[in-house]
């Protein structure tokens, strides 16, 4: 074993041993407006009472208060069931689901990028696996999973082609509109590219997918469930160099970026089904950085607004006072980070395969009173 690979163990070693024994409540002041509130937070493989797993989080969905979060991993195929209290070695900490991949990828190629729960069937999963090669060609490929996290069908996504295997579908989110069922599903690069122009910032998309008929059973078939009618840009003055989580709330549409350590929120609308948008350029906020100001949150990978959905999106036009940050109000923001990269810093280590929960800064005031907030009468 080499020094470095000595200092690189005791690293991981501290930071696992320091997460033991810790669940309180966290919560401290925003060094800025801008800056998003930590509550609590733990290493995955704390909370599932193991020394060394790897588990490269990228993906989080929420179901209930009394339910644990589900976070998926881009480098497996099963699910880790995460209690929010966040307390080490939790005996309703767990690994749910089949490990076997699906017959379209292997295990070079596969693993969950995002995962979220359809609040309104109230018995299914969405999870997006980033590309598939097929026939020379990167495709997305969509998995429907039951409450198990058995997954039940998955459809290769062949209307549009990506063209790298790593620049691909990174977050999905469920949207009911006029009585139909839409997903979004975020792309990672600017203008849904890699190199330099995926890393432009002001380019981000957000695919738009229909379902075109009914689940019919279980089986692993990919016959067409969801095809692909909109594009959805965001606001080119959102500076981010990628985009790794999305989920929608309400006519609240929330993004982060893993590079840019960044959080977004704007309102999301509609002309018609076929026709989404964004109606401004909405708030960015910043995750806690160090005491220097380097980046601490560097692989945030996932977000889900912690209380029920039901209030989906069901209005054409939302009204003009509507404030996306009151929609969310002080709702509990969860959020998952992936496995740090080897030229990232060792600041970036600490946080790195971790589950958290965030809130607005301005949710953590005394001042503020969710009654007397707009969002009150979404719940």
């Amino acid at each position: 074993m080499t020094a470095t690979t000595k200092l690189l163990f005791l690293l991981l070693l501290c930071a696992w041993l320091g997460a033991l024994g810790r669940c309180e409540r966290v919560e401290r002041a925003a060094s800025s407006e801008r800056g998003l509130v930590l509550v609590k937070e733990n290493k995955l493989t704390s909370l599932l009472g193991v020394a060394f797993l790897r588990l490269e989080a990228s993906g989080i969905a929420f179901l209930s208060q009394a339910d644990p979060l589900s976070v998926v991993s881009d480098n497996r195929m099963d699910v880790v069931e995460a209690p929010t209290d966040f307390c080490p070695s939790s005996p309703n900490a767990s690994l749910q689901g089949n490990p076997a991949y699906p017959s379209m990828c292997s295990d070079a190629d596969c693993g969950f990028e995002g995962m979220t729960y359809d609040f309104v069937s109230g018995d299914r999963y969405f999870a997006i696996v980033e590309t598939v090669l097929t026939d020379g060609v990167y495709n997305g490929l969509l998995c429907q999973m039951d409450m198990q996290y058995t997954v039940q069908t998955c459809q290769l996504l062949t209307d549009y082609a990506f063209s790298t295997s790593n620049k691909g579908y990174e977050g999905v989110a469920v949207v009911r509109y006029n009585g139909e069922l839409f997903l979004f599903l975020l792309c990672e690069g600017n203008h849904c590219t890699s190199g330099a122009k995926g890393r432009e910032g002001g380019g981000g998309r957000i695919h738009v997918y229909q379902q075109q008929q009914q689940q019919s059973g279980a089986t692993n078939s990919s016959s067409v469930l969801f095809a692909k009618i909109d594009t959805v840009k965001l606001p080119s003055s959102l500076n981010f160099e990628d985009y790794s989580g999305i989920d929608v709330y309400g006519n609240t549409l929330l993004v982060t970026s893993q590079s840019s350590s960044l959080f977004w929120v704007g309102t999301l609308a509609a002309k018609d089904e076929n026709d989404f948008y964004v109606r401004d350029d909405g708030y960015v906020y910043y995750f806690p950085r160090t005491d220097t100001g380097s980046l601490l949150y560097c692989n945030v990978e996932g977000v889900a607004v912690m209380r029920p959905h039901d209030a989906l999106f069901t209005v054409a036009q939302p009204p003009e006072e509507e404030d996306p940050r009151l929609v969310i109000g002080d709702a509990l923001l969860g959020m998952s980070s992936d496995k740090s990269k080897s030229d990232q810093s060792s600041s970036c280590v600490e946080k790195d395969m971790m589950v958290h929960t965030f809130r607005l800064p301005f949710a953590s005031s005394p001042s503020f009173s969710s009654s007397s907030s707009s969002f009150s009468s979404r719940e």
